[in-house]
């Protein structure tokens, strides 16, 4: 029985560090065709503070603490709103759209109560999120997109954006009930995504 767990932890240790290609399908936003902003150096300055702000949410979901996710949640929301108000007529709608997403997406988190539920909203967010820097063309910090295949169910992957190339994984954390933090380093390194 012992020498059948081991195998099966093993098998599970190794697919966590495969990569998958599902990624081929999903649409992406190319950084070279990015949208102008009319104010770069003040919109990098405030995506600075969103994206410092995302850093410590994605750093409350790796300790698992619901109040911690919630109060970091809701200082990010405060700054992505922040960053195009509704008077900046500088802003293309597919940059508003995203923000908009991102907006959303976080008031989704706040509103679930169970851990894994905010994981998967922190997943689109983290998506989306790349998404807005690339197409402003951000010039702030670089940044780490890191990918864990094993996010939710042991099979489907969630991905974050990292200051460091560690890996210190946000959906497995260091108090998973299954693994507790046996997994907090499951993950890859998919891109070093800004500041090329």
């Amino acid at each position: 029985m012992k020498l059948i767990s081991a195998f099966f932890l093993i098998c599970l240790f190794l697919s966590c560090n495969q990569t998958t290609n599902t990624d081929a399908a999903k649409p992406s936003i190319d950084a070279s065709a990015g949208t102008a902003i009319e104010n770069q150096s003040a919109t990098d300055s405030s995506l600075t503070r969103v994206v410092q702000k995302y850093i410590q949410l994605k750093d409350a979901f790796v300790e698992a603490d619901t109040s911690l996710i919630n109060a970091s949640a809701q200082r990010f929301l405060t700054e992505i709103d922040q960053v195009f108000p509704e008077t900046d007529t500088g802003v293309s709608s597919s940059v508003r759209m995203i923000s908009g997403n991102i907006e959303a997406e976080t008031k989704g988190l706040l509103g679930e109560a169970d851990l894994t539920e905010k994981r998967k909203e922190f997943s689109i967010v983290s998506d989306n999120l790349l998404d807005l820097l690339k197409s402003v063309h951000y010039k702030g910090e670089k940044l780490y997109q890191q990918t864990c295949p094993m996010a939710f169910n042991d099979t489907e992957k969630g991905s974050w954006l990292s200051a460091s190339s560690e890996i210190v994984n946000p959906y497995l954390g260091k108090k998973h009930p299954k693994y507790a933090s046996g997994m907090l380093h499951c993950g890859e390194l998919t891109d070093s995504v800004l500041n090329r």
